[in-house]
């Protein structure tokens, strides 16, 4: 657990510094280690994200944070965001209503 909150701190630091890079590296590393976190594939899909990487390669690893804790309001949010460029919005706009009805503080929704 003190792990996964040190991680957690430092991914968020490196996606929030646009260390997108760091963060995928991170994040590779983690799930590697804590294979069954949820925090793992969503900040490896931060990362990608943030990277421009493509996005029907990034869309499973939120699939998969959102399987492994459906109650995670910043995958919804990055799920979203990316279902907004896809032009996707019936399905973008239920994801930013799953985060803002999770975390009606989050920033990123």
């Amino acid at each position: 657990p003190a792990a996964a909150l040190a991680f957690d701190a430092l991914a968020t630091i490196y996606v929030q510094q646009s260390r997108f890079a760091d963060a995928g590296a991170l994040s590779t590393e983690f799930l590697r280690h804590n294979a069954s976190d949820y925090r793992g594939p969503y900040f490896l899909a931060a990362a990608r994200d943030g990277q421009r990487l493509e996005e029907n390669e990034t869309l499973p690893l939120i699939e998969e944070s959102l399987r492994r804790n459906p109650r995670f309001a910043a995958a919804h949010a990055l799920k979203g965001k990316i279902l907004l460029k896809q032009k996707k919005l019936a399905e973008a706009s239920a994801s930013l209503r799953a985060a803002i009805s999770l975390r009606p503080d989050l920033v990123q929704a």
